[in-house]
């Protein structure tokens, strides 16, 4: 129990779930097995509370990245932007860049990308453009290169694919889906 109290991250998650099983399997009195397994709760919420302090700094990260795009884009404003992010981004990570985006450039077709566990992908297009370009298509075709797919509608479009590998396809793919759409 020493030792797994040292540990940090997966090593952490993985041998707080080994000794849960063996402490459950575990012929020993019922007094000393409830102190064991409040133990490793308190191992399991270690584990819970650097997860969501990690989960609030990629948020934040993104947010960051997400203003200083939006400076560097602002003098040309309605100029589509594809960006993918440096930060490990999920979906919520994208959706939080995503506002910090359309305030700043509200005419402006917007795809992000963020590649963590799976590759994650969030367009918006604004209704002027929207009968050329649909958010929708633009993720689904920007996503297929990793073998993803995405929903959505004109205005909005989300998806993901299982491998975060080929983002850098994913962003040539959306770049030239946007530059034909447009031109």
């Amino acid at each position: 129990m020493e030792a797994a109290a040292k540990l940090s991250g997966d090593a952490l998650v993985k041998e707080s779930n080994e000794l849960t099983k063996v402490v459950e399997a575990a012929m020993i009195p019922y007094p000393d097995k409830k102190k064991l397994q409040e133990s490793i709760m308190g191992l399991k919420k270690k584990v819970m509370e650097a997860s969501k302090g990690g989960a609030k700094a990629v948020l934040e990260a993104a947010k960051a990245e997400a203003e200083a795009l939006a400076k560097e884009a602002a003098a040309t404003p309605t100029a589509p932007v594809v960006k993918l992010l440096t930060a490990e981004a999920d979906a919520k990570a994208l959706d939080e860049a995503m506002k910090v985006l359309t305030a700043a450039l509200p005419e402006a077709p917007l795809l992000l990308l963020g590649a963590g566990k799976t590759l994650a992908a969030l367009a918006v297009v604004p209704t002027s453009l929207q009968e050329k370009l649909s958010a929708k298509d633009w993720v689904n075709e920007s996503l297929q290169v990793a073998g993803g797919k995405g929903g959505g509608k004109a205005g909005r479009g989300q998806g993901a694919a299982r491998d975060a590998s080929n983002a850098a396809g994913a962003k040539e793919a959306a770049e030239k889906f946007v530059a034909e759409k447009l031109s």
